[in-house]
């Protein structure tokens, strides 16, 4: 046998003898193939290792463990089932490792199960070690995270033993789940998926965990990912571990961490890209018969790709890998947001139908790109029902000039008079009111609120803003507040003559603002010789008796609008405040609906919270108000973006259109609901029909684009989101989108 062929034979071995029983038999079956006599003299060298190994097994129990006992260290035996420790009765050991012991135990005072670790009673004399569990208890306990093993709280026994108490769940790790053999690719991109969002979580705070192995993560039964033991855990401005000092487990170590020296949140990559190889392969992409030979594989030797499965899944987990398994930290993933994006992307790909780019050697020229395309898509898209649009600047008229001016208004931003900020909530929402209540205005467009609010502040002419905007009218005015009382200014100026149709002054108390709403609507209708329509039934059914809850409402609204966390939060606590003082106040409801929405998005609360609560709060507002439009569009968004219930939410769109025909943000979702149907034709006409009520922004015309690109009609995809282009060069989703169609075209130079 020639020296590499023996080298070759013996790197099997060491896979294949690391594996449990049950699982040898797929691995020899993958590294055999048809090859009987490679696949017999293997099998034989493995039987004999296994002959040596019970050998030895058998020394550490009969000689090992009693000399170590005697000599008076522990492995928890002075703990027994049934005991209490303060105020937890032992019921069960769950395991244990170099730094402790774990039982499930019951809290007897909050009657329920949690783990206790116990700090090994050899080490409870070591400041260092005592120092290492109550830094595990900190960082675990900062990290409020789904995936992450949450931390209760850290104690002390009599005999001054310390613990912590953390979260019980059922369930087995990935050690055991792995010693079955390979798990199927789709589970282990969904479980590395889940850690990496852990760890993502993690490295935002400083914190990077240094131990990430398949023992330390626990899968419930319910199939999450839990990453545990942050006991080695060490805050990224700490002073660096000692030359020669590598606290974590050899095999999962990146190259920087077996020397002992400076590392950041990159090791955590490695150590999860390991995990990634074992679950799909069966073994460890690094094998070693000690563990110098195992640093030296780690630092210096290639995995084997030949081990991966193969289909376009995995040529994914190759190219992840790749990434992952650098040995230079510069040459990996900068952060584990851009590991999580390619893993989620293969987790997408059933659902994303990037596959007819036909010609193999097309789509491994686009490997790179795909993963991130991939995400983007289904990401991308589900933005756009948050309204998450980034520069949206002012683009020229279009088509909608060529319409009856008269047939368009556009409500600009009421002024308030004063500083007080109360007025400027209060102005600023009269102003949405007044332009939803417009809208029902039979035969007149009302421009939508995204349009107009861009115009605040800004000091142009009534007639230069009707220009831009493409209207027959406009409607400007000013509001003060005094003493519980609005003082309101109006003017309808007809755009072409550029002279007042009518003025009037309003005076009203702050809760009774809806009758003189329904004032002003009929009084514009009037003066446009159009209708309302059903006026006494459709103008009557308007919001609250509590001007406190209006205002509050009007306060949410305001900050809602600015589509991030901390807004969406301040949004959610104003419009709860409103509904405590008016619970059947259905457009705070519908408010409080768009919030949960919004936070789920982006991903402030969990997924499935944020929608059965928006949910919730949709149909509460249909409840009180079948007829409210917004609480249509709210249901509708919940329906489609997580329960996938299209034929229910293309219902609420349509009724929503039906009963306020001015809604853009209707058209948009709605166009967004025919795409998905493949329904092309009738999405774009939705999409354009959104465009013309929303004509500053450019939501309407990505979603057109996008309706474009998946219609195949390349050519006019790739015109749209130049247009887009033109008038803001950084809007980052129609560069994205762009560089898909084209890929489309084969013209990967423009792509890239």
């Amino acid at each position: 046998m020639a020296p590499q062929d023996a080298d070759a034979l013996g790197a099997l071995l060491d896979q294949a003898a690391s594996l449990p029983p049950e699982a040898r038999a797929a691995f020899l079956d993958r590294a055999c193939g048809n090859d009987r006599e490679l696949r017999a003299e293997l099998t034989s060298l493995v039987a004999a290792h296994d002959a040596a190994s019970g050998y030895f097994d058998g020394i550490t129990e009969q000689i090992i463990r009693p000399a170590v006992v005697a000599l008076g260290d522990d492995v928890g035996d002075e703990f027994s089932l049934g005991q209490t420790i303060a105020q937890y009765r032992i019921v069960e050991r769950l395991g244990g490792g170099g730094m402790g012991v774990v039982f499930k135990v019951l809290d007897l005072r909050l009657d329920r199960f949690v783990a206790l670790k116990f700090l090994a009673a050899h080490l409870s004399a070591d400041p260092v070690a005592k120092a290492r569990l109550v830094a595990e208890a900190k960082a675990a306990s900062a990290l409020d995270h789904p995936n992450i093993g949450i931390v209760h709280d850290i104690g002390e026994t009599s005999d001054r033993r310390l613990f912590i108490v953390m979260g019980y769940y059922e369930g087995e790790t990935l050690e055991r789940m792995n010693a079955r053999g390979a798990v199927s690719v789709r589970q282990a991109i969904h479980l590395v998926k889940q850690v990496a969002n852990a760890l993502s979580a993690a490295h935002q705070k400083g914190i990077i965990h240094r131990d990430v192995k398949p023992s330390n993560i626990l899968v419930t039964k319910g199939g999450t990912a839990k990453l545990l033991d942050f006991g080695i855990a060490k805050l990224v401005d700490s002073t660096p571990t000692k030359e020669g000092a590598t606290p974590g487990t050899v095999a999962y170590m990146s190259p920087e961490q077996t020397h002992g020296g400076a590392i950041d949140h990159r090791t955590d990559l490695w150590s999860l890209g390991v995990v990634l190889y074992q679950l799909v392969a069966g073994v460890r992409p690094f094998q070693g018969e000690n563990e110098e030979a195992l640093v030296s594989a780690i630092r210096h030797g290639e995995w084997q790709r030949a081990l991966l499965p193969t289909g376009e899944l995995g040529e994914g987990v190759r190219r992840i890998l790749e990434c992952c398994l650098a040995k230079d930290p510069c040459s990996r993933y900068a952060g584990a947001e851009e590991l999580l994006a390619d893993l989620r992307a293969l987790d997408a790909t059933e659902y994303v139908e990037l596959t007819h780019i036909s010609d193999r050697r097309d789509r491994s020229r686009l490997a790179r790109y795909s993963g991130v395309a991939a995400l983007m898509v289904v990401f991308g898209i589900l933005g756009i029902y948050v309204g998450r649009w980034a520069d949206d600047n002012a683009r020229p008229q279009h088509s909608a000039a060529a319409q009856s001016h008269r047939s368009r208004l556009a409500v600009l931003p009421l002024v308030g008079v004063s500083s007080d900020e109360e007025e400027t909530y209060l102005a600023d929402g009269m102003t949405e009111e007044l332009i939803a209540q417009l809208s029902k205005i039979d035969g007149l467009s009302v421009i939508a609120r995204s349009s107009i609010m861009p115009f605040k502040g800004s000091g142009k002419r009534a007639h230069d803003i009707a220009g831009e905007l493409a209207v027959g009218s406009v409607l400007e005015g000013s509001l003060r507040k005094t003493d519980g009382q609005l003082k309101i200014t109006l003017q309808l100026v007809d755009a072409s003559s550029q002279e007042q149709v009518w003025t009037r002054n309003y005076t009203a108390a702050v809760g009774d603002f809806q009758g003189v709403q329904r004032d002003i609507v009929l009084q514009v209708a009037e003066a446009l010789r159009m209708q309302v329509q059903s006026p006494e039934h459709r103008l009557s059914q308007m919001g609250t008796t509590s001007a406190d809850a209006y205002v509050l409402y009007l306060k949410g609204r305001h900050f809602l609008e600015k589509r991030n966390v901390d807004a969406a939060k301040e949004a959610k606590d104003y419009f709860e405040q409103a509904l405590d003082l008016d619970p059947a106040f259905a457009k705070a409801w519908v408010g409080l609906g768009d919030t949960f929405s919004v936070l789920a998005a982006l991903e402030a609360v969990r997924t499935a919270d944020g929608y059965s609560r928006s949910k919730a709060a949709a149909e509460r507002a249909l409840q009180i108000d079948p007829d409210l439009a917004e609480a249509h569009v709210c249901l509708a968004t919940a329906l489609a973006s997580y329960y996938w219930d299209f034929e229910t939410a293309g219902h609420h769109y349509r009724r929503a259109i039906e009963l306020n025909p001015s809604y853009a943000a209707a058209h948009r979702l709605y166009a967004e609901h025919l795409r998905f149907e493949a329904r092309f034709d009738e999405a774009l006409r939705e999409a354009r029909q959104a465009e013309e009520l929303d004509p500053l922004s450019s939501a309407p015309q990505i979603v057109a684009g996008t309706i474009l690109y998946w219609a195949r009609r390349y050519d006019e995809a790739i015109a749209e989101f130049r247009r887009i282009l033109d008038v803001n060069p950084r809007f980052a989703y129609a560069y994205f989108f762009l560089a898909l169609a084209e890929i489309q075209k084969h013209d990967y130079d423009k792509a890239a």
